[in-house]
């Protein structure tokens, strides 16, 4: 009923199109979130640190967006290899039991304003994601990850890449999750798309 409303329907990525009803596809248009890449403030350049920090900030969900695989062969790894996975989320208790037996090397952060989280992810070398799994569904946080332009460790449940885990851990980041252009989601480009539908 809403759909037949319509003239157009927007959605944010083509892999979103296959959740709607097949007969109004014709109507739909694939366009992207907008925002103002120049009011966040990020960190110039890398810390230095004797250790990895890297950093993972959303929701999770058991068995799709589901961290359990991946902290597991993070707590598995020799404990002479010194990193820190910083985890901000309101999911705690799909993190907690790991944190335990981490030797303090998965930590649980509190919830910060977005500003700040991504002023504090864009001081490390690269940062997590973990898949959601869904073939219609696309990371809530790519605006995020454009902004910081990080290397981006993508992690999937059920399959668990170990030796690109091991490749990000020493540095090495061929492996990284392909990004859109950045271009495509700035809120000037965005408005121009929407305008463009009106008669």
């Amino acid at each position: 009923w809403f759909c037949q409303k319509l003239d157009y329907l927007t959605v944010p990525t083509e892999k979103s199109i296959g959740g709607y009803y097949p007969e109004f596809h014709a109507k739909i248009k694939v366009i992207p979130q907008g925002f103002r890449f120049d009011t966040v403030q990020l960190f110039d350049g890398i810390m230095q640190q004797d250790k990895v920090v890297f950093g993972y900030a959303g929701s999770f969900i058991p068995g799709r967006r589901d961290p359990s695989e991946f902290l597991e062969y993070l707590n598995s790894l020799d404990k002479s290899l010194d990193f820190e996975f910083h985890i901000y989320t309101a999911s705690t208790n799909l993190v907690e039991p790991f944190i335990r037996k981490s030797n303090n090397r998965i930590q649980l952060k509190e919830l910060i304003p977005r500003n700040v989280l991504l002023f504090e992810l864009s001081k490390m070398p690269f940062v997590v994601n973990f898949d959601n799994g869904g073939g219609t569904e696309t990371p809530s946080k790519l605006i995020d990850y454009l902004i910081i332009e990080k290397p981006i460790l993508n992690v999937k449940y059920g399959d668990l890449k170990k030796e690109i885990i091991n490749e990000f851990l020493n540095g090495k980041y061929n492996n990284r999750m392909t990004l859109p252009d950045k271009e495509n989601y700035k809120i000037e480009n965005v408005t121009h798309k929407f305008l463009a539908l009106i008669p």
